[in-house]
């Protein structure tokens, strides 16, 4: 279990000067098996939670095809008495 808690971070070159740290960008390799996994459970909470009726209509940032725009007309105290 602790293997998939930890990922092996590779630097890949972006460009310029090759002796800046900041010209390089940063990669987690992660495991294969754990993100395949997560990507299930996510599907599946997601699911129960709509079912269920337990997300918020403003809680829109982790569902597929939503948009957050709405959220800066509306007023805060609707989002946040959730």
């Amino acid at each position: 279990m602790q293997a998939w808690k930890t990922s092996t971070i590779i630097t890949s070159f972006k460009s310029g000067d090759a002796s800046m740290p900041t010209n390089y960008r940063g990669i987690a390799i992660s495991n294969a098996l754990h993100k395949v996994l997560t990507k299930i459970l996510n599907k599946r909470l997601m699911k129960f939670m709509i079912e269920h009726k337990k997300w918020n209509e403003y809680q829109n940032v982790f569902m597929e095809k939503k948009v957050t725009s709405k959220l800066c007309a509306c007023p805060s105290s609707n989002y946040l008495n959730v």
